[in-house]
């Protein structure tokens, strides 16, 4: 079976009071009001509001249309650096209130933005006092732009959204523009009045024609004043609690995309890796320190070496000086002195060079040499081969003990290896497996 999700809480902070709302297990709406001192000290309030729901650990923060301010800009002119920057300061033409004093969000369509924001002074303080009781509040969302993207995700053919405010005695109206499924405008009207129904006239003799709207009203009777004026009216009727519960949880569930939420700048969460930011920056910097000491010590060696190496140098010098005092000292003296080597043994005809002098053999040498060394008029294999600078082992199988001697005493008489007697043993009726080692010869060496 599976459970319910639990139901979303909503709180709407005003300057005297708040409204905490939510359903319980059977459905039932709660309504907690809470007073909010004159001094405005939220914390207190906060505390107060944990007493009467002890369990609260999220809640979305919803604000009144009049707690909002909203203006069209035109974007046509500005840079793509620092766009959002740019975007305040020109909504801050149409403000009676500087951006500083705002957090704001943007929704752009081709070639204007919807900005809407609200102060900073009275918000803030709420924000910081439920996150230092560990309360998370993972949005911060105008009520009405809320279901405006609610009823647009419904019905997305809709051009305007109005939802009016019966618990308000004056009934008021949000009116939301929409332009390819973007908000354009959003209007506050105190009151149903003639600046609205005016306002509708004159969107209905626009070039686009009469809108199709959606009115969220529980009163049939303010049909009448839309209806005249638009396309298609979608009538809803369903409380608007449900309307925010409904939309509230598909936006917990990722069902809702909002279109503005000032959960962000100077109202954004916490860094979560604050805490651990101090101890981050010293781990860094003993790693860095780490590697400078590796740095210095590799440097450190590498000139201890060169001056090795130099010293090495000085000593091939002299020793090639005293050989040859009348002659030149060449750039690669040991390649000078090996060919020295080679002109005395061509001329005494004996192997007279210094082994010293000679270049070791690679081991791809040696495997060719031992390779073309082997009998070709009989089978055998060679199951390991391993070469060392000096040295070399091979193991394998033959058809039998005489044939494996002969596979050692054919590899010596190459002349590049001297070889040890194989060992042997049987392996089956019909093969044994033998081991012999070996050097390459000096004479071998080029």
């Amino acid at each position: 079976m599976t459970t319910p999700a639990p139901a979303p809480q909503l709180l709407y902070p005003d300057a005297t009071e708040w409204h905490y709302v939510t359903t319980d297990a059977s459905g039932e709406r709660v309504h907690e009001i809470l007073d909010v001192d004159v001094e405005f000290a939220p914390a207190q309030t906060v505390e107060q509001l944990l007493e009467r729901v002890p369990d609260l650990d999220t809640v979305i923060i919803l604000l009144r249309s009049q707690r909002c301010l909203a203006a069209s800009i035109a974007t046509n002119e500005l840079e793509r650096g620092q766009r959002r920057k740019a975007l305040a300061f020109r909504l801050e033409e149409h403000l009676p209130i500087a951006a500083e004093q705002v957090v704001v969000d943007f929704i752009e369509t081709q070639d204007h933005a919807l900005g809407v924001c609200t102060d900073l002074e009275t918000l803030q303080p709420v924000v910081r006092a439920f996150e230092q009781l560990g309360i998370q509040i993972p949005h911060i969302l105008p009520e009405a732009m809320l279901l405006a993207a609610a009823l647009h995700k419904q019905q997305n053919t809709l051009d305007a959204i109005a939802v009016t405010h019966p618990d308000e005695s004056q009934r008021a109206v949000d009116l939301i523009e929409l332009s390819t499924g973007k908000p354009i405008h959003w209007h506050w009207y105190p009151e149903l009045g003639d600046d609205l129904v005016d306002h509708l006239a004159s969107l209905a003799s626009a070039e686009s024609g009469p809108p199709s709207l959606a009115l969220v009203t529980p009163d049939a009777e303010d049909l009448a004043r839309f209806e005249p004026h638009t396309q298609s009216l979608h009538h809803i009727d369903q409380p608007r609690d449900e309307l925010l519960r409904d939309a509230a949880r598909d936006l917990l569930e990722g069902r809702l995309t909002p279109w503005f939420d000032l959960r962000r700048d100077r109202l954004a969460p916490p860094d979560r890796f604050e805490t651990y930011r101090g101890s981050a920056i010293l781990l860094a910097a003993a790693a860095i320190f780490c590697l400078a000491c590796i740095i210095t010590l590799t440097q450190w060696w590498g000139a201890q070496y060169r001056s090795i190496a130099d010293d090495l140098v000085a000593e091939q010098v002299t020793v090639f000086k005293e050989a040859f005092p009348d002659q030149r000292v060449p750039v690669n003296i040991v390649a000078r002195l090996r060919s020295e080597s080679r002109k005395l043994a061509g001329i005494s005809g004996n192997d007279v060079s210094d082994p010293s002098l000679l270049r070791p053999p690679s081991a791809l040498t040696i495997l060719h040499r031992f390779l073309t060394a082997l009998p070709r008029d009989q089978r055998f294999r060679v199951t390991e081969l391993s070469i060392e600078a000096d040295t070399f082992r091979v193991d394998g199988e033959a058809r039998s003990h005489a044939e494996a001697e002969r596979i050692a005493q054919t590899v010596r008489a190459s002349d590049h290896f001297e070889t040890d007697p194989p060992r042997t043993q049987t392996k089956d009726e019909q093969s044994v497996t033998y081991l012999f080692e070996g050097t390459p010869t000096p004479r071998s060496t080029p």
